[in-house]
Formats: structure tokens, sequence, C-alpha cells
């Protein structure tokens, strides 16, 4: 969710599509899609809130957007 998404000061949001012919995933696809951004990415806190079910770190924060992955 773009909502949530953390930079580093200074940098400028980017997002960026390629479609690549190699099949990178090893599943017979006749292409790939890549999504790149530039965010920080999962704190060490996101990767214990993906493993715990139940145990969102979003739970009682609705008022800032969707509840998403992170």
């Amino acid at each position: 969710n773009a909502e949530d998404n953390h930079y580093n000061e200074g940098v400028k949001p980017t997002l960026e599509f390629v479609v690549t012919s190699d099949d990178i995933t090893g599943t017979g696809a006749p292409a790939t899609l890549l999504i790149f951004n530039n965010e920080k990415g999962f704190s060490p806190k996101n990767i214990e809130s993906i493993c715990s079910v139940g145990r969102s770190t979003k739970k009682g924060n609705r008022s800032s957007g969707y509840i998403g992955e992170k």
C-alpha cells in the first residue's frame, strides 16, 4: 500500500514497471512483470507482524487509510 511507504529523507519516490520476455519464475510464463520502487522496505517490526497472525501493528490505526499487508 503506497500510503504507508517510507522513504529516506530527500529521496523522491519512484515506481518502475518492467516487462521481460524471460520466464524468471520458471513457471512457463511467456513474460514476467517486475515492479520496483525505492522505499525503505520492510522493517524488522513489519516482518514480525507478517509472521504473527492476528497481531497486526496496524490494528488500531484505521485513520491512516486502508489496513494493508505491511
